[in-house]
């Protein structure tokens, strides 16, 4: 299912009930609603209710969901059922693009006007209206993530294998490829289009827009799973395999803020950004945080932190 959390306070607000594995989560653009792909298809809820407003089902697995910038179409990408479009206060079916393939990330261009997806076969742009056609980047890699450049001009995408490829939005043509190293998994623009930051297998890094240089890297042999910018372009959030997340300033590359982990049996822990102290750590962290002391028969025993005094909670 899906939960809602108070992002000051960490109190869960709504539990909502979606099918067995939830693939995607997104907030309408007005933040009135939230919407999930699930293995039996798209449900939107009221956000402050916990309402179900509509159930779109269907038969196959559902890769990634999208609103429309106005918030008044749904899009997802479905595992060998391509792309298809709802009205989303009616759940009228719209359209259905690229069947037959499976549709690991789909996007709205800024201005509602274009949709973008990425599949097993590559790159493909329709008209938002109509379902036309409009170009596509055929590649024999799966394409793991697609973004339209905030200012709309330009489409990166990546793929497995095969770096990040830039695209005029209008043209379909190419204009830049980066190389990223094995398995990118995300793509991001910086909020002024003038940067694109990639996580893959090797690290994150980033990239100048225009000229393809790389400015800097991040994370180096991590294994990063997603990469966002801050509002001002002046950090990124990077997540990890292991599930680290960490803050970067992106002028000095230097971690910022704090540093977020998950410990096992799904305990959660903030330290400062040198890890030497616990900002806040859930309530059974304490197990798998401590010191090790040498027993006098020579075998290891975790010390609870605790003894030093309570973890703050989260």
């Amino acid at each position: 299912g899906v939960r809602v959390w108070d992002a000051v306070t960490g109190e869960e607000l709504l539990s909502l009930e979606h099918g067995s594995q939830v693939e995607s989560v997104v907030w309408s653009p007005d933040g009135s609603r939230i919407a999930a792909g699930s293995d039996d298809g798209v449900r939107v809820w009221d956000a402050v209710t916990g309402e179900e407003l509509l159930s779109l089902e269907h038969g196959n697995q559902v890769e990634s969901v999208v609103w429309s910038p106005d918030g008044s179409r749904i899009a997802a990408g479905f595992v060998g059922d391509g792309v298809r479009v709802w009205d989303a206060v009616t759940g009228e079916g719209l359209f259905s693009l690229e069947r037959s393939r499976l549709v690991r990330s789909v996007v709205w261009s800024p201005d509602g006007s274009r949709i973008a997806a990425g599949s097993a076969g590559g790159v493909r742009v329709w008209d938002a209206v109509t379902g036309e056609g409009l170009f596509s980047l055929e590649r024999s890699r799966l394409v793991r993530s697609v973004v339209w450049s905030p200012d709309g001009s330009r489409i990166a995408t990546g793929f497995v294998g095969d770096g990040v490829r830039v695209l005029d939005a209008v043209t379909g043509k190419e204009l830049l490829s980066l190389e990223c190293g094995r398995g990118v998994e995300s793509v991001a623009w910086s909020p002024d289009s003038s940067r694109i930051a990639t996580g893959s297998f090797g690290a994150a890094r980033v990239w100048d827009a225009v000229t393809g240089k790389e400015l800097l890297s991040l994370e180096r042999g991590r294994g990063v799973e997603s990469v966002a910018w801050s509002p001002d372009g002046r950090h990124i959030l990077t997540k990890t395999r292991r599930n680290e997340i960490r803050i970067w300033d992106v002028t000095s590359g230097e971690q910022a803020s704090f540093f977020i982990t998950t410990l096992l049996e799904g305990e959660r822990v903030v330290l400062s950004a040198d890890r030497t102290k616990v900002i806040g750590a859930s309530a059974g962290a304490w197990r798998w945080l401590g010191r090790l002391a040498v027993l006098p028969d020579g075998k290891l025993e975790r010390i609870p932190v605790e003894i030093d005094g309570p973890l703050p909670p989260l």
